[in-house]
């Protein structure tokens, strides 16, 4: 005898609570709920990266703006400091 066959004579009956109408319409409407609050914790964290990273890029670029002024005065100092030797 196969074990489908074995399977199919075991006779196992699961038996579910009848869901009436009422509870139906309150698991559909908290499934509901529950997506949409996931949802919202998914956007405001991404809205939140978002913000940081914009934070940091803006700071980067006045780091850059001030690294390149620096040199630029350097050259200067130096140019002048050549020229008088």
């Amino acid at each position: 005898m196969g074990i489908v066959q074995k399977l199919r004579s075991i006779k196992i009956t699961i038996s579910l609570p009848k869901i009436n109408k009422r509870t139906r319409i309150y698991i559909l409407v908290y499934s509901i709920e529950l997506v949409v609050m996931m949802l919202g914790v998914t956007a405001g964290f991404t809205l939140t990266n978002w913000a940081e990273t914009r934070k940091e890029y803006k700071l980067a670029n006045e780091y850059m703006k001030s690294l390149q002024s620096d040199l630029e005065i350097d050259i200067k100092n130096l140019h002048f400091h050549d020229s008088i030797n």
